[in-house]
């Protein structure tokens, strides 16, 4: 395995498969396939190479290159219907099938991949737990049906079925969502014993004005700017915990560390802070945002800089933002490649604009979000105010676009968390210095899971970062609050 190491071209097909040793499976069983690279995911990409290129950095991909190759349990043979009927057929693995013409059997299915074979559907069970059958739609590309559950056979002359009687477990499990890769970070990031740059110095915030801001080149040879905050515990070999904190429209990082609060060392002895500096004061999504400039990229490249000359604990990195910088979040958790760098999301004032366009048809409880995460469930934080002028707890016309209300975008982010309708939200009320209740906690979540989705709706709360200034308070205050969110999730909680 070559964890975060894309060997470029030299592509013979592309499947989908959810788990790394399903991919291996198909390279394997494939004439030609030298290498894999896999973008991971419950519908995770599968590029199975015929050519072992130069490879690059990619914290997108794992992949796998062949070192040897041994002869498979199935021989030559290749099972084909109506002549196999009833048979027993052993897969590349090793396993044991019996094959049934013509039949299906409807339910049970958590995953479908691509295949041109029953041998490789057969095989694409039995590198996961749990499979016990499959329907293949025969084809060059035929959709394989993998089943958790062997339900009720039914008629079907389109389908090729097979059922599992014997697996010798040939490939153990090699993910469980982030699994190995994820745990070649244990020991911290390749930029671990490097000495820290003579401008930055644990501890001092410095004045948090522009004189103290950092400018990194990027691969186009564009500059992008930032302001950094090392904790005072920072040591150049032990793996720190990151922050990302991204501004609102018309601000820059600056304005962002001055609201955060992170750099409180009554609250933050450990991880380390940063703050970029949005193109024009504004990042990718929005109506507003300046046209051409890829965010997510200048993310995943701040990311890669950061792994490389400081020692952080990539399990360990999150995203924050306030109004537009909240919503560019969003955009970074339901991005494939870059919402598996982050471990937990938090925002403030979230502005997510789902890049439609307003009319009288508009209803702020039924607007949809596209959402392409390659992660089952990134946990996610979200505090907004019932009379935010700016962005509206109601949703509704924002800049031109139909907005979703502030329940229906926390519904849908607990949807895609997966979680199932017995776990429902937990309310809490909060109260103020005067004993006043001032905003309301919901909490989804059950077992280890609960907490994963917070909102904190503050009912006479304005388009703002609840600092505690407010006379009698609100009960809580949003740095302080977040800051306990995000460290209690990594990559391998998640």
């Amino acid at each position: 395995m070559e964890c975060f190491v894309d060997h470029n071209g030299g592509d013979a097909s592309m499947t989908i498969v959810s788990t790394m040793e399903a991919c291996i499976t198909l390279c394997a069983g494939t004439s030609g396939c030298v290498a894999v690279s896999y973008a991971p995911g419950s519908g995770g990409f599968c590029y199975l190479k015929n050519t072992l290129n130069t490879g690059v950095t990619n914290y997108g991909v794992w992949g796998t290159r062949i070192t040897s190759t041994a002869t498979v349990p199935g021989g030559s043979f290749t099972p084909g219907c109506p002549g196999s009927n009833g048979l027993s057929v052993t897969d590349n693995n090793g396993a044991t099938f019996v094959v049934e013409c013509g039949m299906d059997r409807p339910g049970g299915d958590y995953q479908e991949v691509f295949v041109g074979s029953l041998v490789a559907c057969m095989s694409a069970c039995s590198s996961q737990l749990g499979c016990v059958d499959v329907s293949w739609v025969p084809g060059s590309k035929g959709a394989c049906y993998v089943k958790n559950a062997l339900v009720a056979q039914v008629t079907n002359s389109a389908v090729w079925g097979a059922r599992l009687v014997a697996n010798s477990t040939v490939m153990a499990p090699i993910t469980n969502d982030f699994g190995a890769c994820a745990a070649s970070f244990i020991s911290g990031s390749s930029g671990c014993g490097t000495p820290i740059p003579s401008f930055l110095t644990p501890g001092n915030a410095g004045s948090l004005s522009d004189s103290n801001v950092i400018t990194l080149t990027l691969r186009d040879g564009s500059t992008r700017k930032y302001y950094m905050y090392l904790p005072p515990n920072y040591k150049t070999n032990t793996p720190a915990p990151v922050i990302i904190s991204y501004h609102g429209n018309g601000e820059t990082g600056i304005n962002q560390a001055l609201r955060t609060g992170f750099q409180d060392t009554t609250m933050n002895l450990n991880t380390i802070t940063v703050y970029p500096s949005g193109v024009g004061g504004s990042w990718q999504g929005a109506p507003y945002s300046t046209p051409g400039i890829d965010d997510v990229s200048f993310t995943r490249q701040l990311f890669t800089y950061l792994s490389k000359n400081f020692c952080i604990d990539p399990t360990r990195v999150y995203a924050t933002g306030f109004s537009n910088g909240g919503g560019f979040c969003s955009t970074l958790a339901c991005d494939p490649i870059a919402s598996q760098m982050f471990a937990a999301i938090g925002a403030n004032s979230a502005a997510n604009y789902p890049n439609n366009t307003y009319d009288s048809t508009c209803n702020p409880s039924a607007v949809t979000y596209p959402c392409s995460s390659f992660r089952k469930r990134v946990p996610y934080l979200e505090i907004h105010g019932g009379m935010d002028g700016t962005i509206p707890y109601t949703g509704g016309n924002i800049r031109g676009q139909c907005v979703a209300n502030i329940p229906k975008w926390m519904s849908d982010q607990v949807g895609r968390e997966n979680f199932t309708s017995t776990q429902t939200n937990v309310t809490t009320a909060i109260t103020n210095s005067t004993g006043g209740i001032s905003a309301y906690q919901y909490q989804w979540g059950t077992g280890a899971t609960f907490g994963e989705v917070v909102h904190y709706y503050v009912p006479s709360g304005s388009h703002n970062w609840y600092d505690g200034t407010v006379a009698n308070g609100y009960g809580f205050v949003s740095g302080s609050t977040m800051f306990a969110f995000l460290q209690k999730w990594t990559l391998f909680n998640a």
